[in-house]
């Protein structure tokens, strides 16, 4: 089951799409992504893009390349694996 979570704390909806990958925060990496919740599983793309949208609010414009979620940050379960990869974004 996959639940989507408001800011709240929320649940919105719950679907039983079990290829869904899904990541979570290290509890111990928390510091560098202080606008993640650590610890609560959530669909892989949906914290990609959060990671993503806090690096650009605060100015990081040299981290949008490669992997969003980095594998020693972040847990992963389910789905098809290492699939996506986000192209160099070039001024």
């Amino acid at each position: 089951m996959i639940a989507s979570v408001a800011p709240g704390g929320q649940e919105l909806a719950t679907s039983s799409a079990g290829n869904t990958r899904e990541a979570r925060l290290r509890p111990e990496e928390a510091h560098r992504y202080p606008w993640i919740r650590p610890g609560e599983w959530q669909p892989a793309a949906i914290l990609a893009d959060r990671v993503l949208a806090g690096q650009l609010l605060r100015g990081r414009y040299d981290l949008i390349w490669g992997r969003m979620l980095v594998e020693s940050y972040f847990e992963f379960r389910g789905g098809s694996g290492r699939t996506g990869e986000r192209a160099a974004i070039r001024p």
